[in-house]
């Protein structure tokens, strides 16, 4: 028996793999859905004081109830976006789950000082990783770049990917090379 995949077992493969990024995606959109709704349901909560009618004094009572355990800070985030997109701005929650609450949350504050370019802004928030997105941000709101100083770091094939951010050579830009167990790159 030969360690090698035939092309048949390689396709299997690819097929695999076509099929687990699609329901991952598909899980994502549903999970950042879920989020709009714990922000929905919270807001509820901390609006017209529902804890008290479970016997808590506070919503973050309620909060560290043990079938919750949802930490105070991830609790205003969530409320924070729904209230903001959702109740605010009246943007459906379907067309905010394919942003991510990580987006959302990066881009409240240019959503915030300009609300007519919220839509502009979710467009961006789609097509554009985390990182990116936060440099789009910083840039809007007149920040200094978090960017990392530049890595020196030996050429690789990886060189003709370029930086969303500035253009350079990603890996040579801002990403250092993480080494696996036995030191080839990862």
């Amino acid at each position: 028996m030969t360690n090698e995949i035939t092309k048949t077992e390689s396709e299997k493969f690819a097929d695999l793999a076509h099929f687990n990024f699609n329901k991952l995606i598909e899980t994502k959109v549903d999970l950042e859905k879920r989020f709009l709704d714990m922000g929905f349901l919270l807001g509820q909560f901390r609006d017209y004081s529902l804890y008290k009618f479970l016997n808590y004094d506070t919503l973050e009572g309620l909060l560290g109830a043990p079938e919750l355990g949802i930490k105070r800070s991830t609790a205003y985030d969530l409320m924070r976006v729904f209230d903001l997109y959702c109740k605010k701005l009246q943007i459906a929650q379907e067309d905010l789950a394919d942003c991510g609450k990580t987006k959302l949350l990066k881009m409240a504050k240019v959503v915030e000082d300009n609300p007519d370019k919220a839509l502009e802004w979710i467009d961006k928030a789609k097509s554009l990783s985390v990182s990116c997105l936060k440099e789009e941000v910083a840039v809007e709101l007149g920040l200094p770049s978090s960017t990392p100083k530049p890595i020196p770091v030996a050429a690789t094939s990886s060189d003709s990917l370029s930086c969303c951010v500035d253009g350079k050579p990603a890996v040579k830009a801002h990403f250092p090379i993480t080494r696996g167990a036995g030191g080839g790159e990862v």
